[in-house]
């Protein structure tokens, strides 16, 4: 028998603002891809269930409190010996609604009595194992709860951060940017596909400026991909895969965000056409043969990696010769100054920017969006691709999407058009463009 979800207990327990506030809470747990697991031992008769992240946990509910009639909630933090609460930067009133609920050790026999802990600038005297607890929390409660719980899953993501497991931390920071209406993550429009197929479109490979259609030359006929085998590589979130499908292109799309991917097959669906969609991390081997694809579409994207290299040799493996590598590449500007606004423009970081080896680094890019990005150089980006094999037969400039940047002149990306070689008839390579 399938254990029935926490939701079920919630609308047969809780009533009013408590069921709607118990469910508005589990409800951001799971967006935050949280687990739930029912308590054992002393819980297993009780409405509990333990929050887990990678694992790891994150907190406690218990639903009804000690009997059924009970229509009362409790959510307690946990934070197993992590230090996670002690300073991180709050506001003054968020940080008040959390010291009213600190858990003050009560010798009830669940742990081995309180201890000195400092929570979030504070020190308070004989607090529980779980420092925080919160009875029948209001909307406002709970709002500050989801802060403790982004907290927590930083915390356990930092520990966790690794050359194994940073590419996760990146897919499952897109996919929260992507449940949150992230900008690369908006599929188009009904209209926008309309279009295309009366052949007016365009698509991105930077922020601001469209790819020049003659970029997709030898392959592109009267303004048409029929027959083209196009990989659009770490290209998830139905903006241009849609585009290329409905010029005849044979698309196959890989991204290792499930949200991204999730994206493509929305408007797949909707206008009815067929796409190879492949979750991969692209740090790995490409899951395709060699020599089978004819376009190569790879947006602004390799900033998640550490080695772009291998990027590179990758898309050169699994092109056909004479295909073609169209790339988005950040220039590293962003790295260094954060905030565009600011005049006269504030360096903030140092190059290269690169968060596996540089501690502060990784606190700074974590706690800033949840992400770990890495800043390249020339040589990786536009050398990478010559060492790799292409040619690079042409490329433009682009700016970060904010008037300031756009005003000052200052570009922030690089797009490239790359051919592999191919061997001619009297043996000598060329280049098609």
């Amino acid at each position: 028998m399938l254990e029935q979800r926490i939701e079920t207990h919630i609308n047969d327990i809780l009533t009013g603002d408590a069921q709607k506030n118990a469910l508005d809470f589990v409800k951001c747990l799971r967006v935050s891809d949280m687990t739930f697991e029912r308590g054992k031992g002393y819980w297993e008769d009780k409405h509990y269930w333990m929050i887990k992240y990678k694992g790891e946990f994150v907190c406690f509910i218990l639903i009804g409190g000690d009997n059924e009639k009970d229509e009362s909630w409790t959510i307690w933090s946990d934070d197993s010996g992590s230090n996670w609460f002690e300073d991180y930067p709050l506001d003054e009133h968020t940080k008040e609604i959390i010291y009213m609920n600190v858990d003050l050790c009560e010798n009830c026999g669940g742990c081995i009595g309180g201890t000195s802990k400092t929570i979030f600038g504070k020190t308070f005297d004989i607090v529980c194992r779980t420092a925080f607890k919160f009875d029948n929390p209001d909307h406002e409660v709970v709002e500050c709860t989801k802060k403790l719980v982004e907290l927590r899953k930083k915390d356990i993501q930092k520990r966790l951060c690794g050359t194994d497991s940073y590419t996760d931390i990146n897919a499952l920071a897109i996919d929260e940017w992507a449940d949150n209406d992230w900008e690369w993550s908006i599929p188009i429009s009904r209209e926008v596909f309309a279009e295309a197929k009366n052949g007016n479109w365009d698509v991105l490979l930077t922020p601001t400026k469209p790819v020049p259609h003659e970029w997709f030359s030898p392959f592109i006929h009267k303004n048409r991909l029929d027959g083209v085998k196009l990989l659009g590589l770490a290209s998830g979130g139905g903006q241009q895969m849609p585009i290329f499908t409905v010029l005849g292109a044979d698309c196959t799309v890989l991204d290792y965000s499930e949200r991204q991917l999730d994206r493509e097959r929305e408007v797949a669906e909707r206008e009815g056409y067929d796409i190879n969609i492949v979750r991969a991390d692209m740090t790995k081997k490409f899951p395709f043969n060699n020599n089978c694809f004819d376009i190569i579409f790879h947006p602004v994207s390799n900033c998640f990696i550490e080695d772009v290299y291998h990027v590179w040799n990758e898309c050169y493996r699994v092109l056909k010769p004479g295909g073609v590598l169209l790339s988005g590449l950040d220039n590293g500007f962003n790295f260094i100054v954060e905030d565009y606004t600011v005049r006269p423009l504030v360096i903030t970081n140092k190059l290269p920017y690169n968060p596996l080896k540089n501690p502060a680094q990784l606190k700074h890019t974590l706690d800033e969006d949840g992400s770990i990005q890495f800043s390249h150089t020339f040589d990786e980006q536009i050398g990478g691709q010559l060492k790799a094999g292409f040619i690079i037969t042409a490329a433009y400039e682009d700016f970060n999407n904010e008037p300031d940047a756009i005003a000052d002149g200052i570009p922030s990306f690089w797009a490239t058009k790359a051919v592999k070689l191919q061997i001619s008839g009297s043996h000598k390579y060329r280049a098609l463009d």
